[in-house]
């Protein structure tokens, strides 16, 4: 299985994510509100010590460089930058982009709704609008929320099509 011994940290939307495959026993952590990202190591720790799962230099990390929240994204690439240099891990970042192809969407175009950010992606050109509340209404059938499951995340380790360099993909020059 190309999932062994694996980590996924998403953090660049509303819903944070931690998933571990570990020995073939899939762990998943879904965080609603997280109010300060700099506790992510705290709840990462928390979560591995729960489950009683053991990292070393056998694991993979992937982390999701966004577009999204880039304060949280920013913290979760620092933390697994961190990982990676403790237990001597590779490291491999991937986009909301790469994520959105495994989901069968009709349009080239998706709506992602972040708290007081609403960002149209354009998939083909991998290009980022940030939308006003008054253009939503017009791209309200193009709302999207990313579902994860293992399939998902298998789908995105074959393609082996990940991000040259692990930095956030940021839209606050928009």
């Amino acid at each position: 299985m190309f999932l062994k011994n694996s980590i996924f940290l998403d953090f660049s939307l509303d819903q944070k994510y931690i998933f571990i495959i570990d020995k073939n026993k899939f762990y998943r952590k879904k965080i609603l509100s997280l109010k300060r990202s700099e506790n992510l190591p705290n709840i990462f720790y928390s979560f591995v010590k729960k489950n009683e799962i053991k990292i070393n230099n056998t694991f993979r990390l992937y982390v999701n460089v966004g577009p999204g929240h880039i304060i949280a994204i920013r913290n979760s690439i620092v933390f697994a930058k961190i990982l990676s240099l403790i237990f001597n891990c590779s490291l491999h970042g991937f986009s909301n982009y790469q994520l959105l192809k495994f989901f069968k969407t009709k349009t080239n175009k998706v709506l992602l709704i972040m708290r007081q950010r609403k960002l149209l992606l354009d998939l083909s050109k991998r290009k980022i609008k940030k939308l006003t509340e008054s253009e939503v209404i017009k791209f309200k059938k193009l709302i999207f929320k990313i579902k994860y499951d293992k399939k998902v995340l298998e789908n995105l380790v074959l393609t082996k099509e990940f991000e040259k360099k692990v930095f956030p993909i940021s839209y606050s020059d928009i």
